[in-house]
């Protein structure tokens, strides 16, 4: 090595589900190719030596025998898979009813275990999900489009039920 270069050892500390992937062994960067900062083995670059592309921090190309690894991993990541936009719209719905019924006071909130009544958030939920109800229909078969209206008139009915009740509270 002349006195310009130095050398300097890169560690692959990225872990992947499958674990031939990565390799355990270290990589060590030609002497030639030095950064403009140089690292100890302490420091060491979380950037793999090899040239072309690799994939990011948990970002690994799923192979074709791997299905469910891949979903695992999409799911992990927070990425969603290939979904119809009526699918997403039925999520959508399914989210919509489950906050309004949360909002009445029916269920506990997931996240504080608390039921907490916000009347203003519940109908504005029922009110997303009414609208949403004549965009799907046209999609959906007879009883999914039944069940909706089912749905929506359960939500509405025990809107009132519930604005009654806080309202007779309120006054006793």
């Amino acid at each position: 090595m002349t006195e310009g270069e130095a050398s300097f050892q890169v560690n692959e500390r990225r872990r992947f589900a499958d674990a031939q992937s990565v390799s355990d062994a270290p990589e060590t960067a030609p002497a030639g190719n030095v950064a403009a900062t140089e690292t100890t083995g302490a420091e060491a670059s979380s950037e793999p030596a090899s040239s072309g592309p690799h994939p990011g921090a948990g970002e690994r190309e799923p192979a074709a025998n791997e299905p469910d690894d891949a979903k695992a991993e999409q799911e992990e990541l927070g990425t969603r898979p290939d979904i119809s936009a009526s699918a997403m719209i039925q999520f959508t719905m399914a989210s919509l009813a489950q906050m309004a019924w949360q909002n009445m006071g029916l269920l506990a909130n997931p996240s504080s275990g608390k039921i907490e009544i916000r009347l203003a958030d519940a109908r504005l939920a029922i009110d997303a999900f009414a609208a949403l109800v004549p965009v799907l229909n046209p999609r959906l078969e007879e009883t999914m489009r039944r069940e909706m209206q089912t749905l929506l008139s359960n939500l509405r009915l025990n809107f009132v039920e519930q604005t009654n009740r806080k309202t007779s509270n309120g006054n006793t």
